[in-house]
Parts: C-alpha cells; sequence; structure tokens
C-alpha cells in the first residue's frame, strides 16, 4: 500500500505526547507500507529526526509554519485577531495551514500513485483541499478537540479573557471537528473512549470509526525497587490539565503525606515553580524543570511510585503510557487511566477524601513486595495488549474498503 501521510506535528521519540504518538504511528506505518511519502509542516519549528525514516521506502518533505506566530510583532497580533473573529477555523488548524505544502502535496498526488492518504492529529487536517478528492483519506484522531477545549473553558477564570477566547475557538472546533469526520472515509482513535462521541460527529457512522489501542513498547531496562520513597509526576505546567494536576500535588496532597512520613518527596519533571499557583509551603517538592532523556529514564526506573491526578483533557494520556512500558507502580485518577482499558485495576486517587488518599501512597511506598506485585501485574497486562493488538496499516487498509 502506498501512503501519503500528512502531518503538522513532528514525529519524535521525545517531547509533547502528540509528537510521541505520531512517532509510534509513523514508525508503525513504515514498518507494512510499500511505500511511504510524508508530509509535515512544523508549527513549533522543530526538525525531522531523519534516523525514524526507513530509507529504502519512505520520501519526506518539511515545510516551514507560514501562520506568524503571536509574538512576532504587532502584524502577527493583528493577523492573529482577525483569525479569532472573522476567521473560520480554530487556531491550531489554521497555523498548520501551508500553501507550498498543499501545492506540493497537489503536484505529488498528480505524479504518484496514492492509495490512501493518512492524516495525523486535528491539525494536518488543514492540508486536505479539493485536489486530493478521490483518494481516501483515514484520520488518526488523537483526542476528541472539542472535549478538550470545553475542559479549557471550564478550567478558565470566569472572567478571564481567556474563557472568552477559548469559548470562540469552541464554537469553531465544533464545526471544523464534525465537518472533517464527516469527510473522512475512516477515523481511527487512540483511545477507547473517544469512540462514541466521534461516532456522533459522524453522525453516527459507526462502521466508519475504529479504536486502535496506543501503546509505548515495554523498556528493555525498567523499573526496580530503590526504597527511596520517592514520587515522581512528568508534564508541562503550560498544558493547562498538567498546572491543575500539580497545584493539586503541591496545595493538597503533599501537605497530607508531610504529616504522615516527612520523608517522603515528590520529584516534577517538566516544570518549574514559577509555572504553577502554590498557595502553600511545599515540603520535600523538588521542582527539576526541563531534564534530559537520560535523566528521566533515570526517574522512571528510580522512583519508587508515579502519582496521576490529571483530571481535565481528553483521550489518551502519553505520560501514562510511558509510565506502564517502564513497568512502573502508579497511583492514578480514572481520567490519567481513560481510554487504557486494558489495565484491568490500578490503585486510584479519592479526591473526596485526601487523607485516605496519602495513608494509601504512603502504605504502599514502605511495601516492597506490594510495588513488585503492582508492576509485574502491569509488565503481563501490557504483554498481552502488545500481543494481541492489530497492525495499524490493517487498520488502515479495513477502513479504505469502506
Amino acid at each position: 500500500m502506498k501512503i501519503l501521510y500528512l502531518s503538522a506535528v513532528v514525529p519524535g521519540a521525545s517531547g509533547s505526547g502528540g509528537k510521541r504518538a505520531c512517532y509510534n504511528h509513523f514508525v508503525e506505518l513504515q514498518k507494512m507500507a510499500t511505500a511511504v511519502h510524508a508530509v509535515f509542516v512544523s508549527v513549533d519549528d522543530t526538525q525531522l529526526d531523519v534516523a525514524i525514516l526507513d530509507s529504502g521506502k519512505t520520501s519526506w518533505k518539511l515545510f516551514a509554519r507560514e501562520t506568524p506566530r503571536i509574538g512576532a510583532g504587532l502584524r502577527a497580533k493583528l493577523s492573529a485577531l482577525f483569525d479569532l473573529f472573522v476567521g473560520r477555523w480554530p487556531r491550531q488548524c489554521k497555523a498548520a495551514y501551508s500553501r507550498e505544502a498543499i501545492a506540493h502535496i497537489a503536484e505529488y498526488i498528480s505524479q504518484n500513485p496514492v492509495d490512501v492518504i493518512v492524516v495525523e492529529h486535528i491539525s494536518g487536517l488543514a492540508l486536505l483541499d479539493k485536489r486530493v478528492s478521490g483518494i481516501p483519506v483515514v484520520y488518526i484522531s488523537h483526542n476528541v478537540e472539542t472535549h478538550i477545549l470545553r475542559d479549557q473553558l471550564i478550567y478558565s477564570s470566569q472572567n478571564s479573557i481567556y474563557r472568552f477566547l477559548f469559548s470562540l475557538e469552541l464554537q469553531k472546533m465544533k464545526v471544523f471537528e464534525k465537518k472533517i469526520i464527516q469527510k473522512a472515509n475512516g477515523v481511527i482513535c487512540i483511545s477507547s473512549v473517544d469512540v462514541d462521541e466521534t461516532v456522533d460527529l459522524a453522525d453516527g457512522a459507526a462502521d466508519k470509526v475504529v479504536h486502535w489501542q496506543e501503546l509505548n513498547a515495554l523498556k528493555p531496562i525498567r523499573w526496580k525497587y530503590t526504597g527511596k520513597k520517592q514520587l515522581l509526576f512528568v508534564g508541562s505546567a503550560s498544558y493547562f490539565p498538567n498546572r491543575e494536576a500539580i497545584e493539586w500535588l503541591v496545595n493538597t496532597l503533599m501537605p497530607e503525606i508531610f504529616k504522615i512520613d516527612p520523608s517522603i518527596g515528590l520529584y516534577l519533571c517538566g516544570s518549574s515553580a514559577a509555572d504553577v499557583d502554590l498557595r502553600v509551603a511545599a515540603p520535600n517538592v523538588h521542582f527539576l524543570g526541563f531534564v534530559s532523556d537520560e535523566m528521566l529514564e533515570e526517574y522512571h526506573r528510580e522512583s519508587d511510585l508515579f502519582v496521576s491526578p490529571i483530571r481535565l483533557g481528553g483521550g489518551i494520556k502519553m505520560k501514562v503510557l510511558d509510565v506502564l512500558s517502564y513497568g512502573m507502580p502508579m497511583v492514578a485518577s480514572r481520567e490519567s487511566m481513560r481510554g487504557i482499558d486494558f489495565i484491568q485495576r490500578f490503585p486510584t486517587i479519592d479526591f473526596n477524601d485526601i487523607p485516605a488518599t496519602a495513608r494509601m501512597i504512603v502504605e504502599l511506598l514502605v511495601s516492597e513486595q506490594r510495588l513488585n506485585n503492582l508492576s509485574a501485574t502491569i509488565v503481563q497486562q501490557l504483554k498481552d495488549e502488545i500481543a494481541s493488538r492489530a497492525e495499524l496499516l490493517d487498520v488502515v487498509k479495513t477502513l479504505t474498503v469502506h
């Protein structure tokens, strides 16, 4: 099968959850396709790591962002205001739009056979125009974006200008997401909980929407009990679900844990104290900011327990898949595990009983056997899921027949 792959998220083995999901899909598709031509628009100005390309079957083209960043000067700000109040597209989709990339896609199609167009993430759909009609389009949906914007609207302050901006974006996204899902021949949801809402957006066409479980392969060197009494959370506070989670960890959970056992520490990778609203003193909380991939691996392997109190946002949580790939024990909210159905049981955070949650975490940390049992269960369940999951290209082929 000859694939034209379109993405406004440049794939990467590290970085944001979106980049890593794109990396998983791109590598997976290359394994079984006859040929792949990939077109990327670098919205965040990152470059492609050519090491991820299969040089024998993959060609590619990367285009710079066309839409100016808001911080690029007065003209960019005026352009953003025009797009906000007059434009029809959500900002993240407009940022991915590139006339040069679209012209290249049209030229490529005119000169090369293409069996299917695979579009990665909602922003990648900005690269489609009428010149690709007649070729099946399969959209890989990372999230129901309307759901995320609804959460962002709830999280923003009642009197905030951001609330007004998010409300405008939400209305645009509702129209854009519904229209594009209806146009696609098939939609692959990487989170099971997004399927029903996506079917609704597709006007009930359940046969064109499928779930393909997002997974990370098991790490060759995995978690091992160290007895450090070290809790871990990973995430940038620039993304609002992470910020809300970090503030809850620091302001609400850690003071309760400190009362029981002041030797327990929380290590936060990806954020600094200046990024969040600290309302209390933060005993034994360590803001590490950006850390290298090597250091992040070390924290996953040597911290005793990952704590994921995510309550907002949609789709699957890549940070949780990372944790599972290390076989690392975890305490999590139900939202954190949303769409990760193969993990049957896990210690759950009770937001209505913080002292009980604190006691549960402390009791886990002092029990090497319980932590080792949790790790062994995670590893086995992940192995079983990897063995039973269909190949991504097979799923794409099924949708093109639709």
